[in-house]
């Protein structure tokens, strides 16, 4: 049985998430590998983990979980999130297990998990009836013969599979800084590089370490890509590449040492895929900008605004037959990646889009980028619901949108306030249609938030 309180704290809209050991435990690890069988009747799970120090024992523990309920268990080791995702689509196996916390820091962990072919498992498929059975301490009897444990090594097998979207004869040579921040883009990176013999890497901080010694693994961070930004300017690189602990999210930076936007990325994959075939749909999530929406009907595209969460795109992107999806938080879905996201296929249909336009990256994003954006601003609260009420009410006599929190419109701006899924943090991007307009009217908003 483990405490409601906790159950209440770690179990997210869509994954698991919290303190290694404290919420986390050993306990929590095999409970919910035996729950996990006996509520979705799989037979076979593929596992990974990232590099997180507790994720060895959190490991251990939810594979003995697994093997007492009588599942058999893939054991993929240390992989990233997409990699997960690639073995639920391309071996034989019920589900996905993927111990992971993303960006956070080094004491928390998470479980992100799938059936299938990457099919989202969240709290209305799954997670709720696990959290219950938790709570109530009903696992539901052991196997009488425990499942197996196999480990198999998908690295060369992901790299092939990843060279399917990018012609490599069209790519021009590029110098490329790649930040893995102690995470699981690392060894990916070298392995795809080591295959792309036009493209010069250099490589920053590629050993996986759950310590993260040089910096947090949060390339949304802008304190996170001084290291990188410095790095390339030093080199003289095209284009730097940052990814995030479990590498299903990647930030990029221009030759002019700028990040480039989640906005303007997706419009950039989104010309690449309309290009081909305009009559498709493309999502994009209500706190992106309004170049998204534009470049996507420009091009004959159908532009669709959907709400934020890997659980909620995936389902939207099968509903809607999408091609692809983007957020500003920069993850990005593919429908031939079983509508899942992966920060290294975007990565790579970025420097495809760059090699077939013959532009570098900042000449490339100057065609899409016609407004000024803050970038996401998180105001950590007390109360975050009600000051997330009192600014809509502030602003009742404004057009808003409540697809995704709330987008309100002004004149010459919109902004929009999201209550974290995850953390007790208040959201809040705007986007005006100059620097003057942004600097008063984020000013304002700040003010009421900070009030």
């Amino acid at each position: 049985m483990i405490d409601r309180a906790i159950l209440d704290s770690i179990f997210k809209a869509y994954d698991i998430r919290g303190l290694a050991e404290t919420e986390l435990s050993e306990d929590f690890g095999y409970a919910f590998g035996r729950c996990f069988v006996q509520v979705h009747g799989v037979k076979t799970v593929a596992l990974g983990r990232d590099m997180r120090t507790s994720g060895t024992w959190l490991h251990d523990a939810i594979v003995r979980g697994l093997t007492e309920a009588g599942a058999d268990v893939l054991d993929l080791g240390m992989v990233s999130t997409d990699m997960l995702y690639f073995a639920t689509g391309t071996y034989d196996v019920d589900a996905g297990i993927m111990l992971t916390a993303s960006h956070n820091p080094k004491e928390y962990n998470g479980i992100k998990s799938c059936l299938t072919d990457a099919e989202p498992i969240g709290m209305d498929n799954g997670n709720g009836t696990i959290k219950e059975r938790l709570a109530e301490g009903d696992l539901g009897e052991k196997a009488s013969t425990p499942g197996s444990v196999k480990a198999k090594d998908i690295l060369d097998d992901w790299v092939s599979y990843l060279l399917k979207y990018v012609d490599t004869s069209l790519l021009r040579p590029m110098k490329v800084v790649v930040d893995a921040g102690n995470g699981m883009a690392g060894p990916v990176v070298e392995a795809l590089f080591a295959r792309l013999p036009q493209m010069t890497l250099i490589p920053m901080y590629f050993d996986p370490d759950g310590n993260f010694p040089n910096h947090p693994a949060n390339p949304l961070d802008e304190l996170n890509l001084v290291d990188l930004k410095g790095r390339m300017e030093q080199e003289g690189a095209d284009i730097g590449l940052a990814f995030d602990g479990d590498a299903d999210r990647c930030i990029l930076v221009n030759d002019q040492f700028e990040t480039v936007s989640g906005t303007l990325t997706t419009c950039m994959i989104a010309t690449m895929f309309l290009t081909k075939d305009p009559h498709q749909t493309i999502l994009y999530n209500a706190v992106m900008g309004k170049a998204a929406k534009e470049t996507i009907e420009s091009l004959g595209g159908t532009a669709r605004m959907i709400r934020s969460g890997h659980t909620f795109i995936k389902k939207a992107m099968k509903e809607y037959g999408a091609v692809f999806a983007g957020e500003h938080s920069a993850h990005y879905y593919f429908r031939d990646f079983w509508n899942a996201d992966s920060g290294i296929i975007a990565a790579l249909m970025v420097m495809s889009y760059l090699s077939m336009e013959g532009k570098t990256l900042s000449e490339a994003t100057k065609a899409f980028d016609r407004t000024v954006q803050s970038g996401e601003i998180n105001f950590r609260l007390s109360d975050v619901a009600a000051k997330a009420k009192f600014l809509q009410e502030h602003y009742a006599d404004h057009p808003q949108e409540t697809i995704d929190g709330v987008n309100i419109q002004g004149d010459g701006y919109w902004f929009s306030i999201r209550v974290s899924n995850t953390e007790p943090l208040l959201r809040l991007n705007m986007e005006a249609d100059s620097k003057e307009i942004l600097s008063q009217r984020l000013a304002e908003v700040r003010a009421l938030i900070e009030a």
